[in-house]
């Protein structure tokens, strides 16, 4: 009986893969060439991904996103004959740091800590001009403006925090009053908060800046931009009334 013995396919080399940040795009898986009539298979591990026909040139599985080993096997429907393409490639999924911890704002001359979940990364600031950086997390407003802190794994993961620094401004205003009378204290930056440190002694209105005196003593008015990172205060004094002035009934001229 006469035996046929088929050619096998021409062998290509599979290219690509290699490790991305989780959540990335993936990584690409290439076949270096292609025989037309021939199916090439792409398994990761032992399952079947996808298939493409031959077309002569070079084909692009795309982007893969799960990890595992990929190879790709060459099929003729006709004759059945299967070979499996030179080579492999692996990818990685590498994990990314948490996000980064910390406020978004702070104003001139004032500090805040940011922190990262994730040891073993390198800290990097994009605008020194706006803020001073320091090794432990320490971020320090030099000038209005922005900057963005990135952390860095060793696999080139990165996570990132942009932080805004308010200029500071002096609360300005009569700081003395007796109760029962009002002062308005204001700010040169808009969009913050007023507070009494003793609402018994003075209240304050939180976006009015009015200051109402109820009893005599000392309180501190705080004007709060951005959370609680950008503080400025002025203690305000509130006088006893004096007592009533008494007079003898009759004088002489």
């Amino acid at each position: 009986t006469p035996v046929t013995i088929n050619p096998s396919s021409v062998s290509y080399t599979i290219g690509g893969g290699g490790s991305y940040c989780a959540g990335g795009t993936g990584r690409l898986i290439t076949l270096s060439g292609s025989s037309p009539g021939i199916n090439y298979q792409l398994y990761n591990g032992l399952a079947p991904i996808s298939i493409f026909a031959g077309t002569g040139s070079t084909i692009s599985f795309g982007f893969q996103t799960a990890d595992g080993v990929y190879t790709i096997v060459a099929t003729n429907p006709i004759t059945g004959c299967s070979r499996v393409m030179t080579g492999s490639v692996v990818i990685t999924i590498n994990p990314v740091p948490s996000a980064i911890a910390g406020p978004t704002s702070e104003c001139v001359g004032t500090t805040i800590y940011l922190t990262e979940g994730v040891s073993g990364g390198a800290w990097t600031n994009s605008n020194p001009s706006v803020a001073s950086f320091s090794m432990s997390g320490g971020l320090t407003g030099l000038a209005a403006g922005t900057t963005t802190v990135t952390y860095v794994l060793p696999t080139g993961c990165m996570a990132y925090k942009t932080v805004t620094v308010m200029p500071s401004a002096a609360i300005v205003g009569a700081t003395s009053l007796c109760p029962g009378n009002a002062t308005i204290l204001t700010d040169g930056i808009a969009g913050g908060v007023w507070s009494s440190s003793t609402p018994a002694v003075a209240v304050v209105g939180s976006l009015s800046g009015l200051v109402t005196g109820l009893a005599s003593g000392t309180a501190v008015i705080s004007y709060i931009l951005g959370g609680l990172t950008c503080v400025v205060s002025t203690t305000v004094t509130v006088s006893p009334i004096p007592s009533l002035i008494t007079l003898p009934s009759t004088l002489c001229v």
